[in-house]
């Protein structure tokens, strides 16, 4: 269902800085880029949280040809202003995010710097994994949660 919302392919390389104990780290992005046949990159023991991975994350993605880097708000909030330094990220199409609500500044501001989309996904342990997701169309949607992936029925309601 990840690999779907992401519409992920065996061309994709997905640079996973979420932690692998939890359902989003290990089953939405790990497994479903398995499933899907992409490469799955994996930057340390610490993702995110990485000061190393924090201060270098430009010249991994740009090693790596990544062409999907998943993270946390706050780890995104700790990258955003970090300096390109030249980094080729013409693979890079799209960042994905979830564990919380991304803050519409900071998504602004990594569009504007990468000039790529960045989307949201939401998820539950409880059906291990994404429930919805914004595709990576270039269009934020601050407020909400996404479509749902596939085999998954939504309601709004009371």
């Amino acid at each position: 269902m990840g690999g779907a919302a992401l519409r992920l392919s065996e061309d994709d390389s997905i640079c996973v800085a979420l932690p692998l104990f939890h359902v989003g780290g290990a089953i939405s992005c790990v497994m479903s880029a398995l499933a899907c046949g992409a490469t799955v990159i994996l930057p340390g023991l610490l993702g995110g949280r990485d000061p190393a991975l924090r201060t270098g994350v430009w010249r991994l993605l740009e090693r790596t040809r990544a062409t999907v880097l998943a993270m946390v708000p706050t780890s995104l909030a700790g990258i955003v202003d970090t300096p390109l330094g030249g980094a080729d990220l013409q693979a890079l199409r799209g960042i994905c995010t979830g564990a919380a609500p991304l803050p519409l500044d900071t998504m602004r501001r990594l569009e504007a710097k990468l000039g790529i989309p960045v989307c949201q996904m939401y998820g539950m342990t409880e059906l291990s994994g994404v429930c919805s997701a914004q595709p990576l169309d270039g269009l934020f949607r601050s407020s909400a949660v996404g479509f749902p992936a596939p085999m998954i029925e939504a309601r709004l309601g009371d």
